[in-house]
């Protein structure tokens, strides 16, 4: 960690809040790579792997599907399914001219985005008071849309160092959005499609070694725990969860929000002081709470199982998921808005006055 600190405190800036963000941002990813690798089973790595780890640490679930797949190619079996939250890959085979000409439309899709929320919040400043806001109140919902869209384009654009960095590695490059906006629940939403980086951080870091601890009190019911993939049948499916494991899910899913949630009260501290904290973490353990919430409706109801299939339902439940971080987003919202952060992106003066010309 001291070499960490050592490295970043070699390129300060003349603007405060930038070298905080520089520094700060270089020792959060290195301490929490770190505490990836230390939570990942142990093996030894090549100096080729761990640079490789460093860059893209979610690449440890599609390694182990290709080395399965090899192997099974190798015996004439069937091929394994490819990881889902893994079905947006890009293996470095295809990156070629044609690709990152697809990468520079869209960083061109994302800053011309990112362009025109940031103007809309330099000529109208976010002022909402609530901790929520009814998505029919436009007053109230616009503002807190916009900065979902702002954090979006930002984030999208900022992680885009990692294509180039997995290209001249040879590695797979992981996007860290799956198309949030196409969520048909809160569920499919943290666990597919919202800043993939961090969901895989604190289901490595979180999840699977709370998981992991409270399965060993229970060796013999967890080993019985058998859950039927091909099972389509409600009953059928959560009768093969033993009480006890069932519960340690529950538990370990908490425990995996309560750490992104600290993760982000983290960030606010360190990087806005002075803004309301604990909000932002009410944030994240309130959606925790939903998850679970729907997971226990969707058994009570069937509703994902036996009934509540086809595009129809896929809309029902997209309405129902905007409705909800729509609703909650004033939780999140306040601390960002009001800090500058999200100002960071260099962007033309000129094309932010021609955007507020006409909005």
């Amino acid at each position: 960690m001291t070499s960490t600190i050592s490295f970043c405190a070699l390129f300060p800036t003349t603007d405060p809040l930038m070298d905080v963000m520089i520094r700060g941002s270089l020792i959060l990813y290195m301490f929490f790579r770190s505490a990836m690798a230390v939570a990942c089973p142990k093996q030894k790595w090549t100096p080729f792997e761990y640079a490789e780890f460093m860059v893209n640490g979610d690449n440890q679930a599609l390694r182990k599907w290709k080395e399965a797949a090899a192997i099974e190619k190798k015996d004439g079996t069937q091929k394994p399914k490819r990881p889902s939250r893994h079905s947006n890959a890009v293996d470095p085979s295809v990156m070629n001219s044609h690709y990152f000409k697809g990468v520079a439309l869209q960083f061109s899709i994302h800053y011309g985005i990112y362009i025109f929320a940031r103007a809309y919040f330099e000529k109208y400043p976010y002022e909402y008071e609530g901790m929520f806001v009814w998505p029919l109140d436009w007053e109230g919902a616009v503002p807190n849309v916009m900065l979902g869209i702002l954090i979006y384009s930002q984030l999208s654009i900022t992680s885009m160092w990692r294509i180039p960095a997995s290209a001249i590695l040879r590695i797979p490059h992981f996007p860290i959005f799956d198309a949030p906006y196409r969520a048909t629940s809160l569920r499919d939403f943290w666990s597919h499609r919202w800043n993939l980086g961090i969901k895989t951080l604190f289901h490595t870091i979180a999840f699977k070694p709370t998981l992991k601890y409270l399965d060993s009190l229970h060796p013999s019911d967890s080993k019985t725990c058998i859950y039927d993939k091909n099972s389509h049948n409600h009953k059928h499916r959560s009768s093969h969860y033993c009480h006890h494991h069932s519960l340690n899910l529950r538990i370990a899913s908490i425990v995996a929000f309560l750490a992104s949630a600290l993760y982000h009260e983290a960030v606010l501290i360190f990087f806005m002081p002075g803004q309301p904290h604990f909000v932002n973490g009410a944030f994240f353990l309130l959606h925790g709470v939903l998850c679970l919430l729907q997971l226990k409706l969707q058994k009570i109801t069937g509703f994902g199982y036996s009934w509540g299939r086809g595009k129809m339902w896929d809309w029902v439940g997209w309405a129902a998921t905007m409705w909800v971080l729509v609703t909650t987003s004033p939780l999140f919202a306040r601390g960002y808005a009001r800090s500058g952060l999200l100002m960071s992106v260099v962007v033309p003066e000129a094309a932010l006055d021609f955007v507020k010309r006409y909005i």
